[in-house]
């Protein structure tokens, strides 16, 4: 971002500066009209923002939020016939939620975290990935990658993978400006892929998806968000 954007942000949160309170404040985002959809092969995974119906539930416990995936992963089990059974195998699930964020507030802070198990023979090999964004499309969040190489062989284990990040000054200042004159209402988007594929049918790879935890720290303080600017 260019001084002269920076310069045009701080001035917005200057001339609100009684928006904001004087000390760190905990405040929490809201979440609202969260939905799911499902791609790819095996049960999809889905949820309606209406009636909560699917097979993902949303959980939200204050400064954590939780997806819980009742079905998702990668289904590749042996097969006894050399002839017969998938050799590989994708599946996507695509989260998006209205987040209000409140008046004088900005995020900090944000770690993902996603759990699953999984059963896999050596040969076979795979991975579950996410993307998520915040503000839309502007503010990209952590990534996780979780790769199931084919020298590696798994006998059902519980398998975790976490990322934790700051956000830059320029992602800060943006939110800053957003909600110095009353709270802001955008999008947050949220995918996980998986994909697994073996060369023979005779081999097991399978890896299902339980859950991903998000937690996030925010400020709201003039003080915290002039400091974005004072450099």
């Amino acid at each position: 971002m260019t001084k002269f954007a920076f310069s045009l942000i701080a001035a917005a949160v200057v001339s609100t500066a009684g928006v904001f309170s004087s000390t760190a404040l905990a405040a929490e985002l809201v979440f609202e009209n969260v939905r799911a959809v499902g791609g790819g092969d095996g049960e999809r995974c889905a949820l309606d923002p209406a009636t909560g119906a699917g097979n993902v539930l949303f959980v939200d416990n204050g400064s954590q939020v939780s997806f819980i995936f009742q079905s998702f992963g990668i289904n590749l089990p042996r097969s006894r016939s050399p002839f017969s059974g998938r050799l590989a195998w994708s599946a996507s699930c695509n989260v998006e939620a209205d987040v209000i964020i409140p008046q004088g507030t900005f995020v900090r802070t944000f770690s993902q975290s996603i759990v699953g198990g999984v059963l896999k023979d050596v040969g076979t090999s795979g991975g579950i990935s996410t993307n998520a964004y915040l503000f839309q499309n502007q503010i990209p969040l952590n990534q996780i990658n979780m790769l199931l190489k084919p020298e590696e062989k798994i006998l059902n284990a519980l398998v975790t993978r976490e990322n934790t990040q700051v956000f830059l000054r320029e992602q800060s200042a943006i939110m800053c400006a957003a909600t110095a004159t009353g709270p802001v209402r955008t999008k947050f988007k949220f995918q996980m892929l998986a994909a697994g594929a073996k060369p023979l049918p005779f081999l097991n790879f399978v890896a299902n998806i339980d859950g991903s935890d998000l937690v996030y720290g925010v400020e709201s303080s003039l003080e915290s968000c002039l400091s974005l600017f004072s450099r």
